[in-house]
């Protein structure tokens, strides 16, 4: 399986986009994980980013006290990659639906066979499943397919 391309604000030799994106990248997925949003558990948030809860209690422990948290590499491409799915979730699905479709059971036929896309990454948490995932869902906004009814039964 081939490397999934670095971000361009990963590549070697560049900056970060401000020094406090790391904070303001966990803060958002931890809203973003609420009740109200994707209601993701703890330890579920904990194995998206292939981190142990403890580690990120800590980490949100930091962000609240600080704006200068570092996340390793790893983490803040899982970030990157949440955040590009709910702006594509963000155009493709109803408003009402926009949140939802995280959690709810896809058609067997898509990519995710039946699982929800966040089973679906949780079944094989790889930094390269959470890119494969996005270019998926791209393709579909740029071929001009209607998603939602692809994806939700």
């Amino acid at each position: 399986m081939s490397r999934p391309p670095i971000p361009p604000t990963q590549a070697p030799g560049t900056q970060r986009l401000t020094p406090t994106s790391d904070t303001q990248g966990l803060n958002w997925l931890i809203k973003q994980s609420g009740p109200e949003r994707w209601a993701m558990d703890h330890d579920t948030l904990a194995c998206l980013l292939s981190c142990s809860p403890e580690t990120l209690g800590l980490w949100q422990a930091d962000a609240e006290k600080s704006n200068s948290l570092r996340l390793p590499t790893d983490t803040q491409e899982r970030i990157g990659c949440l955040f590009r799915l709910d702006g594509i979730l963000s155009i493709v699905m109803p408003a009402e639906l926009r949140f939802s479709a995280f959690c709810l059971p896809t058609s067997k036929d898509s990519l995710f066979s039946g699982l929800s896309m966040r089973d679906y990454l949780l079944s094989d948490p790889a930094t390269a499943r959470f890119y494969q995932l996005c270019d998926y869902l791209q393709g579909h906004v740029v071929l001009g397919r209607s998603l939602s009814q692809q994806l939700l039964r």
